[in-house]
């Protein structure tokens, strides 16, 4: 798939999910010639990594995936995470989305959690409020709450959440699409929309 948008892979550094040193993988990046680290890792790691990688690393771009789009992954690595890229869920992004349904949706998440935590939601906190719609949704749509009426009702569900609009069937238990994925860059300690982004999300979003 990258080979469709003239993209080549140069290095592959595995790390473990315990790993503390990153210089090694850092370095060998940085002697590869890449261009961009695409970095596949979540939690620790993705802090430990980020923050070597700003030290010690070549100037060159760091896209994250949604793994790192956490608001403690911008508070632990501090300023250096200015300028990383990540891909992140609609929530993170609220005050740069086109007004839409799905913006009206999340603003009902994020609202009253941040009154209530004085932080926005964390991607577990989104993943759980969607689950739960989904279900709720599912089980609506059954007029029935056994297992078996609920996973009926999920093979065939459309329902609108923060994370995008959910359309299942009996071959895609996925139910998003790439176009529900904010691509964000870091400033100023918050995930903000790039263009690129923002002009796809003013086409697809619902």
């Amino acid at each position: 798939m990258l080979g469709r948008f003239g993209i080549k892979v140069v290095a592959v550094e595995p790390v473990k999910v315990d790993t503390r040193d990153f210089g090694p993988a850092v370095a060998a990046v940085a002697g590869s010639g890449a261009q961009a680290l695409m970095a596949w890792v979540t939690g620790s790691p993705a802090t430990g990594l980020a923050l070597e990688f700003r030290s010690s690393g070549p100037n060159i771009p760091m896209v994250a995936g949604i793994g790192a789009a956490s608001p403690a992954f911008v508070d632990e690595v501090g300023p250096g995470a200015d300028g990383i890229v990540v891909a992140a869920s609609l929530v993170a992004v609220e005050r740069d989305l086109p007004p839409s349904a799905t913006r009206t949706v999340i603003a009902a998440l994020t609202e009253p959690f941040e009154r209530r935590h004085g932080a926005p939601p964390s991607q577990f906190a989104v993943d759980g409020y969607t689950a739960v719609r989904l279900i709720t949704g599912a089980v609506d749509a059954a007029g029935d709450d056994t297992p078996e009426a609920v996973q009926q009702a999920m093979n065939s569900l459309k329902c609108l959440t923060p994370e995008g609009e959910y359309h299942f069937s009996p071959t895609d238990h996925s139910g998003l699409d790439v176009h529900d994925v904010a691509v964000t860059v870091i400033r100023d300690g918050r995930f903000r929309l790039t263009p690129w982004s923002h002009a796809q999300l003013l086409r697809h979003l619902k």
